[in-house]
């Protein structure tokens, strides 16, 4: 892994399962392509919005990474190259999203619509909110997230897990009570 002491100015601590921190940015000692990109919000907000128009890529590669290339067994919901794709009820988005243990990132974009969003955590918990950013900031129903996937990391059985951990016990069992 190539890495620069200039990079430990930007990167943040996680905070793990109980909301505990070492206060120190742990990095991989391997590269994978499956999961070790580092960058920026910023940088990775480039990347999505070079995807939406087209811009310093190939256009035979656009066209393959936003062609479903294969179904997921759940309804609008498809791979293309290098990102998740969705169809809604707005048209076409593609997505993508970061799972490094204590930092979580997420991305997801229409080249119809030109409008997306790009969001890091720094939290073992960092994608439980992401349905609810997303209706939020896009509006409308996105099937990202009722595919077996993202929904480990949106359902509600993560978000009693964090209330457990994190608020205690009679907070937890109350949340549960409430959602039956």
């Amino acid at each position: 892994m190539i890495w620069r002491n200039e990079f430990n100015k930007t990167t943040v601590a996680g905070h793990d399962l109980f909301n505990s921190t070492s206060g120190e940015f742990i990095k991989s000692r391997y590269a994978g392509s499956q999961a070790s990109l580092y960058t920026t919000a910023e940088d990775y907000a480039r990347f999505m919005i070079a995807l939406m128009k087209g811009e310093g890529l190939k256009e035979s590669t656009v066209a393959e990474m936003l062609r479903s290339q294969i179904n997921m067994k759940e309804e609008n919901n498809f791979w293309g190259l290098g990102v998740g794709l969705e169809k809604s009820d707005k048209g076409l988005y593609f997505w993508q999203f970061g799972d490094y243990g204590l930092q979580k990132s997420f991305m997801i974009g229409s080249p119809d619509l030109h409008d997306g969003l790009v969001y890091f955590s720094n939290s073992y918990y960092g994608l439980c909110p992401s349905d609810e950013i997303i209706k939020i900031i896009l509006g409308g129903e996105h099937p990202v997230f009722l595919n077996s996937i993202m929904g480990s990391y949106t359902g509600p059985i993560k978000k009693w897990v964090h209330l457990f951990c994190v608020k205690g016990v009679d907070e937890g069992i109350m949340a549960y009570n409430n959602e039956k």
